[in-house]
């Protein structure tokens, strides 16, 4: 039985494969389910980054313990501004 870390490593690598296959220079997944199915990860405010050649994971500093969970192989980055849902006014 796969570990889930081999299960996060497998699922981006078939993601990554299918960019490539589609000509695409990459993906951004936003949607939360989406962004657990991908990382593992659980907070509410996260990005991803998916090209055929690297995985970048975005999150704000609220959320930067969160990070230590996620797969292995992310190109983590910290923000200072919400990435999801604000418009940045209270920023």
């Amino acid at each position: 039985m796969a570990t889930p870390e081999l299960l996060l490593t497998d699922r981006v690598g078939r993601l990554r494969a299918r960019v490539a296959q589609e000509g695409l220079d990459g993906l951004i997944v936003g949607a939360p389910a989406s962004v657990f199915w991908l990382t593992g990860y659980t907070g509410s405010n996260g990005l991803c980054l998916v090209t055929p050649t690297e995985q970048v994971f975005l999150t704000d500093a609220r959320y930067a313990g969160h990070v230590a969970r996620i797969g292995d192989g992310w190109d983590v980055r910290i923000t200072d501004v919400d990435l999801i849902g604000g418009d940045g006014a209270d920023q």
